[in-house]
């Protein structure tokens, strides 16, 4: 056992009294908390034309808007006179809102900040994702939320600096000469991982795609946005993706419902696990800053990239760790949904696998190779566009699988209208409160029956003209983000399910999918509706190769 091991050895061993402990300290800081800060926690007064309030618990305000989102949302809607309403998630101040209109204000709104929003209400993601984050109306930067984490935790940097230095590497690191150069390896990693799912595979005839494909995805990702060392490391790449996943695993609604300062388990065990990634990452900056190589042996990276740029290794490392975070999750759990939806769509498998053997056979005519080679010969430009059953299928992936909410902070002085009305004439209608947040169901739209006909059934062809489905109103599908906040790594997460799902399909000829003991599912499991994200399947799937 080396010393690295040895190390992680000791760590496993100590977590369960390490975890006893830390369980009596943060009780006993828990109640000295509530007892000394009581007056602050009080929920403030809303103004008269803010949407109906819910009835909250006291301190802790809507707890099933943390534990049971979905349904919290659906009471919304029956209750609501508007199909808005007011509530609290400890001392946070937030509007439920539903339907197009507000959809629309949601998504269009100049005044409002995603950043922040996400920092408070998501339990401190490790830094921003890849959004349009910084058009905003204001002149200088907004305040952070008062009474909140992001007003005074060190974790959450400040956002608008940030955000417009993460979005113009972000841009650079997705272009199309970036893409071109990685092509090849992008290609060697998806099937050299794919063989080996069929190697390791040939007793059991069987792999769980929500580890395994979602495995390949995060080397895909690392591949193009992060750095050589852990995308060429299987070690190494598994140590960091049980760091992410531990990050994921540990933000829950006490990251939420107490200060930063508050050590809860979640909190100490999430720190951990950050401050574990972080210098992991900061080593392998650290290295390649001090490797000495002439031109030929330079590396051609996204961290090169950034050490080019003249960026700090702080700003090099938070960009990793962030890009990797915010992609990763839907990324690689949307590739693993795919696959099964096609296992059990008899019609959309042979559509997708005539359009893979026809983009590969228009590029490689040799009659001799199998489908599998041919798919080396198949140019960027050709993943990019020459596939729209993949894309229609992930779209209805993403549609079914995506869970939870989206955020909006106003962080500014001024009510905004939930309507887009003028505020000048009084009663003009419901607003979002200065200083509060807005969160936005994307089931109110993706599992509307009025949009979407049958919503729980796997319908590709529902995007497709004439049905357009999603064209009946503004913004029915919001999949990759919409208007002022487009995801900007759509792109590549576009690219990467292309990649896998052709492989996939050119590598294994029949394939079903199954519970653990061996049973023939009859429909694709989902995770909980009430998930606050995208989720594996609450049961275990595996797809079968025949």
């Amino acid at each position: 056992m080396n010393a690295q091991r040895l190390s992680d050895w000791h760590f496993a061993q100590a977590v369960p009294n390490t975890r006893l402990a830390l369980t009596f300290i943060t009780l006993s800081l828990l109640l000295y908390f509530i007892s000394s800060q009581l007056p602050p926690i009080r929920h403030p007064k809303l103004p008269r034309n803010a949407p109906q309030q819910h009835h909250d618990l006291p301190i802790v305000g809507a707890i099933r808007f943390l534990t049971a989102r979905w349904d919290f949302f659906k009471d919304v809607l029956r209750k609501s006179r508007t199909g808005n309403m007011s509530f609290h998630v400890g001392r946070h101040t937030v509007i439920a809102i539903t339907g197009p209109t507000a959809r629309s204000t949601f998504l269009e709104e100049r005044l409002f900040r995603l950043g922040e929003a996400y920092a408070v209400l998501f339990g401190h993601s490790p830094g921003v994702g890849p959004h349009l984050d910084d058009d905003n109306a204001d002149s200088e930067d907004p305040p952070r939320p008062k009474g909140s984490d992001a007003a005074t935790d060190p974790q959450v940097p400040h956002m608008s600096e940030f955000n417009a230095w993460f979005n113009n590497r972000m841009a650079a690191c997705l272009r199309t000469d970036h893409f071109s150069r990685n092509l090849q390896h992008l290609l060697y990693d998806v099937r050299s991982k794919i063989d080996t799912i069929a190697r390791e595979s040939q007793d059991s005839r069987t792999t769980d795609p929500f580890y395994s494909v979602y495995a390949i995805v995060f080397q895909l990702t690392f591949r193009m946005l992060g750095c050589v060392e852990i995308a060429d490391d299987d070690k190494l790449r598994a140590e960091v993706l049980h760091l992410y996943e531990s990050l994921e695993a540990n933000a829950g609604p006490s990251m939420i419902l107490t200060p930063w300062w508050v050590p809860t388990q979640a909190r100490i065990m999430r720190f951990l696990s950050g401050a574990r990634l972080y210098m992991k990452v900061q080593k392998i900056v650290d290295q390649r800053r001090g490797r000495k190589c002439d031109e030929s042996d330079r590396i051609d990276d996204t961290l090169q990239m950034l050490i080019d740029s003249g960026a700090t290794t702080d700003k090099i490392v938070r960009f990793i760790i962030a890009v990797i975070y915010s992609g990763q999750v839907n990324t690689g759990l949307n590739a693993a949904y795919v696959l099964c939806y096609l296992a059990k769509n008899g019609e959309w498998m042979r559509r997708v696998r005539q359009e893979i053997s026809t983009v590969a056979d228009k590029y490689d005519h040799d009659a001799s190779k199998s489908l599998w080679e041919k798919l080396e010969t198949i140019p960027l430009s050709a993943w990019e566009s020459e596939f729209p059953s993949i894309d229609l299928c992930l779209r209805e992936s993403m549609r079914l699988s995506l869970h939870g909410a989206m955020f909006r902070w106003n962080g500014t002085s001024r009510d905004v209208p939930i309507n887009g009305q003028s505020m000048k004439a009084e009663g003009a209608g419901e607003v979002i409160p200065s200083g509060a947040f807005a969160a936005y169901h994307v089931g109110d739209v993706h599992r509307n029956p009025e949009i979407y006909q049958n919503p729980e059934t796997f319908d590709p062809g529902r995007f497709e003209e004439p049905r357009k489905e999603d064209g009946k109103v503004p913004y029915g599908f919001v999949g990759w983000g919409a208007a002022r906040h487009p995801c900007l790594g759509q792109r590549f997460a576009k690219f990467e399910i292309a990649l896998v799902t052709a492989h996939f399909l050119a590598r294994f000829e029949d394939f079903s999918i199954c519970d653990k003991k061996g049973n023939s599912l009859d429909t694709v499991p989902l995770a909980s509706l009430n998930a606050v994200v995208t989720e594996r399947p609450l049961k275990e799937t595996l797809i079968h190769f025949s």
